[in-house]
């Protein structure tokens, strides 16, 4: 009978131990785990705010870009209607009205690069120019 107790209470402690490990271990294998799967999450948030981060600067920079190609493209074409209006000019004094009409027509063509704004002051400065065209045709002598 003393045997019998003595096996049965090594038995108990075997299995009180046992399970006692076997409850700490998983515990603190979970524990561990939530907190591993916690920090990768933080890190990979971290990693998705760097990256939005990055695409703003990223889109930052293609607009300054693409408005430093506009502002040069604009002033290219400034340039352009710089040339054809000081061509138009000496045309007109010249009474060669059509070299001036042509001037105008791509000056015309030209103005869809600008702004509205800009376009519409073109628009109205060659209005006047083509009077003073038809004015000047009307004033030139046959000969």
């Amino acid at each position: 009978m003393k045997r019998a107790i003595f096996t049965t209470l090594a038995l108990s402690a075997v299995f009180a131990v046992g399970c006692d490990d076997q409850n700490v271990t998983p515990t603190t294998e979970v524990k561990d785990a939530a907190n591993s799967t916690g920090n990768n999450a933080a890190d990979a948030m971290d990693n998705v705010s760097d990256a939005a981060k990055q695409g703003v600067e990223t889109t930052k920079d293609k607009a300054a870009i693409a408005k430093e190609a506009a502002v040069d493209e604009a002033a290219a074409v400034e340039n352009s209607i710089t040339t054809l209006v000081d061509k138009a000019k000496v045309a007109v004094k010249d009474a060669k009205f059509a070299d001036a009409e042509n001037y105008i027509t791509q000056i015309e063509g030209l103005k869809s690069k600008l702004p509205v704004a800009a376009q519409v002051k073109i628009d109205s400065a060659i209005a006047e120019v083509k009077k003073l065209i038809e004015s000047g045709k009307a004033l030139k002598m046959p000969g």
